[in-house]
């Protein structure tokens, strides 16, 4: 990971100073769905030990009129907060600040997201584990591309141009994003893989029981009658027949046949 040291003396940097230092040498790491469990532990890591922390989208938009930007102070932030609820998030950066000696430690990060199709629920793997009661590091966000319950999406003009005029890859984006959910799409799919894993955990125990009550077989029940009192006095004749025998003689073993004939 990359790492920048800014000399400031007792100053704060400012947001413009962080992101102008990163992006001068582009010492910044790019994270996406292919490095994701590599560098979550160092992101989240910084992110517990940092003084503070700075972070920013890129949004496929921002206002959903062009028109909202002269409407007043008063009304502007509310017209931001409107678009932001509107616009699906394509980049977000991170920058991690921790005072180092005179200065200030800077760790930024640029996460490329994208909402992909889910195939969680459906990899018996992710399953398994979950019934046998085990996690499974497949459902973080790098590997689980769940995506909203809508493929669509808002987009604006006026945002792509401005993203496309500063270099935004969004090949990579689509391609390699890191898949997220909101809140709300995220209770939805764990309810619907936590009744998944009842089920199967559910099918398991039963073939469990099945099994086990196939492997010790009852023994037959005869109805009392004259069929029940011949079975147990045959049964009697032939135990006496074998105790009464000395010289264990009773015990014939059934000779095999030559398969072939001497002539």
């Amino acid at each position: 990971m990359s790492l920048i040291t800014a000399s400031t003396r007792n100053s704060l940097p400012s947001l413009a100073a962080v992101a102008l230092g990163s992006v001068r040498g582009r010492q910044f790491s790019v994270v996406t769905r292919h490095n994701w469990e590599k560098l979550r532990p160092t992101l989240l890591k910084e992110i517990e030990k940092c003084d503070f922390l700075t972070f920013d989208f890129e949004l496929t938009g921002l206002l959903l009129s062009q028109e909202d930007r002269h409407i007043g102070l008063d009304k502007v932030y509310e017209a931001y907060c409107s678009g932001a609820r509107s616009f699906m998030p394509l980049q977000m950066g991170l920058c991690a600040v921790t005072r180092h000696d005179r200065g200030w430690r800077l760790a930024p990060f640029s996460v490329y997201m994208w909402p992909q199709r889910s195939t969680t629920i459906n990899r018996p793997a992710v399953l398994q584990s979950a019934v046998n009661g085990s996690s499974s590091s497949s459902s973080s966000p790098g590997q689980s591309k769940d995506y909203p319950e809508s493929d669509a999406f808002m987009v604006s003009v006026t945002a792509m141009n401005f993203l496309s005029e500063a270099g935004f890859d969004l090949n990579e984006c689509i391609k390699n994003g890191v898949g997220w959910l909101r809140p709300d799409q995220e209770r939805a799919k764990r309810s619907v893989l936590e009744q998944r894993i009842a089920e199967i955990r559910q099918m398991k125990q039963q073939a469990t029981a099945k099994a086990a009550s196939e492997a010790t077989p009852a023994s037959p029940e005869i109805a009392p009658g004259p069929d029940l009192d011949m079975i147990n006095s045959v049964k009697g004749t032939i135990d006496e027949w074998l105790r009464n025998d000395p010289h264990g003689t009773n015990n014939l073993e059934v000779g095999g046949r030559k398969p072939i004939y001497e002539t």
